[in-house]
């Protein structure tokens, strides 16, 4: 008699749709006066008869752009949310790691955290004591593990999130694109654990809009577009479906609009504004930061959605081998909200000579809340030093200022990733 082995995941004709009222109400007495008034609604539609299954030590990747259905996919699989028709088929346990905070409480300490969070993915008491130092040690935060959760920044809610439910030895992963809130290190640490679930033939789903890791780790891609599964299978075949889809030939000429007649800056009203709290050890120096339009035109307010261009300006100062860079875009407390650099992008600067100059563009779709935000940019070179894997050239704690409207009241929650990509041009003199 042949054993067949079944997928660990088996997804069939599954839709989820949800109903949007015409009518916002956004306070107490609103909602009394219209109590009688005839409710309305839109349905709208996350997902539409999707079909697709996961065989057991498979590590999928799930793209497309914003809206396109991949959490809702993610918290079905989960069992967060219940399809409307169709049916899911389960054959293991499963360890969600799908939104910041997700089954945190703000008013506890990190330790109580642990252990709430911990039993919310069916750990035992016995268990967590069992590995709390291992988690503590993980997420870095022996310091900090006593204080109350709401003062984390969202980079300390990752690490402490990832390490508990790494902890929960399920042979099934769901990952929701957080990893992009957290630094470079604790990234690494990350993918020391992607390694290892490979080598124990674990399944890891990973949404993410980082298409070099997901180029990088995945066996398979699930490609979403329009609440459907467009494509699933090859890794570069749906990488290349995705691009096609967001139209990237526009990123292109936008691009170019953007570097016509580019000339290197080095501004001494930047130096001196942006001296605070600044980090140098004359090797490389950041000597202009803007924030650019469509037109190419430097602004302070950008519109939700709008796509912008982030252009730094780098001249070296003395030999390097290697040169990384990065930015962080916080918000009004300091706190991170999105982080990229080049080590994510897989284009570090290599060989870089004294006089060389360059500028480095971020392009992205502003996609965060209203409010104020500022950019960190930071330059680093590997670190001689055992104690340290990176030594900063030149870090920028408030490089620039910015505001984001949101005039089509555009509703967002948690964090966004930027789906940034970087172009680098070297001026010569």
């Amino acid at each position: 008699m042949i054993n067949v082995k079944l997928p660990i995941i088996e997804a069939k004709n599954i839709s989820k749709r949800f109903k949007i009222p015409h009518q916002k109400e956004t306070s107490l007495k609103g909602t009394i006066l219209n109590i009688w008034k005839k409710k309305t609604y839109e349905i709208f539609y996350a997902l539409k008869n999707v079909s697709f299954s996961i065989n057991e030590g498979e590590f999928i990747g799930i793209i497309g752009k914003n809206g396109s259905g991949k959490s809702t996919l993610l918290k079905i699989i989960a069992g967060i949310y219940q399809p409307d028709s169709g049916k899911v088929t389960i054959r293991g346990k499963i360890s969600p790691f799908l939104e910041l905070g997700v089954g945190f409480n703000g008013e506890l300490s990190g330790r109580e955290n642990i252990y709430l969070y911990g039993a919310v993915l069916g750990l035992s008491k016995k268990q967590i004591n069992a590995k709390y130092n291992e988690i503590v040690e993980f997420a870095e935060l022996e310091k900090f593990i006593d204080t109350k959760m709401k003062n984390y920044s969202s980079g300390m809610y990752v690490r402490l999130a990832f390490s508990v439910a790494i902890q929960a030895d399920a042979p099934i992963l769901l990952i929701d694109e957080v990893l992009a809130v957290g630094d470079i290190n604790f990234q690494k640490k990350c993918f020391n654990i992607f390694n290892e679930y490979k080598k124990n033939n674990k399944t890891v789903i990973l949404v993410s809009h980082d298409l070099k890791s997901i180029e990088e780790w995945c066996d398979k891609v699930l490609f979403v577009k329009d609440s459907q599964v467009e494509y699933i299978n090859s890794v570069h075949e749906a990488i290349e479906k995705y691009e096609n889809s967001m139209n990237m030939n526009n990123k292109d000429k936008l691009n170019k609009k953007i570097k016509k007649e580019i000339k290197f800056e080095k501004s001494e009203r930047f130096k001196r504004r942006s001296s605070i709290g600044r980090i140098q050890n004359n090797k490389a120096e950041i000597t202009s930061v803007k924030l650019l339009n469509k037109d190419g035109k430097e602004i302070k307010e950008v519109t939700f959605g709008e796509r912008v261009i982030l252009r730094v300006f780098i001249e070296i100062h003395k030999n390097i081998s290697t040169l990384l860079y990065g930015y962080h875009i916080r918000d009004e407390n300091d706190k991170d909200i999105i982080y990229s650099d080049s080590i994510i992008n897989n284009k570090d600067l290599k060989s870089l000579k004294k006089g060389d100059k360059y500028i480095i563009d971020w392009d992205f779709n502003m996609n965060l809340n209203e409010g104020n935000y500022h950019i960190l940019n930071v330059l680093s070179s590997p670190a001689k030093s055992e104690s340290s894997d990176f030594s900063h050239c030149d870090l920028i704690p408030n490089a620039l200022s910015f505001k984001v409207n949101n005039k089509e009241n555009v509703k967002i929650y948690g964090f966004a990733h930027l789906e940034d990509e970087v172009n680098i041009t070297k001026i010569k003199d």
